[in-house]
């Protein structure tokens, strides 16, 4: 578990297949609340996180199921 910032950090110092689980993604650039180190899922992609963890942008959104849609999309498209 560590910070989208220091996932490829971590692995080039271990291996590529040195897995990464990075909380506070803010997919969309929503607001931080208390978190103080969030990354958008492009961010992530570009640190090789293996696993992303979303939270309050689903679970707070009026309609979760698209909003955890577009995310699935925003990883598998780009």
């Amino acid at each position: 578990v560590c910070s989208a910032f220091e996932s490829k950090l971590i692995k080039e110092h271990t291996s590529l297949d040195f897995l990464t689980l990075t909380p506070g993604i803010r997919p969309f650039q929503e607001e931080a609340s208390d978190q103080k180190r969030v990354a958008t899922i492009d961010i992530a992609k570009k640190q090789l996180v293996d696993f992303v963890v979303v939270g309050r942008p689903i679970y707070k959104a009026t309609n979760p199921k698209e909003v955890a849609n577009n995310i699935l999309r925003e990883i598998l498209i780009k």
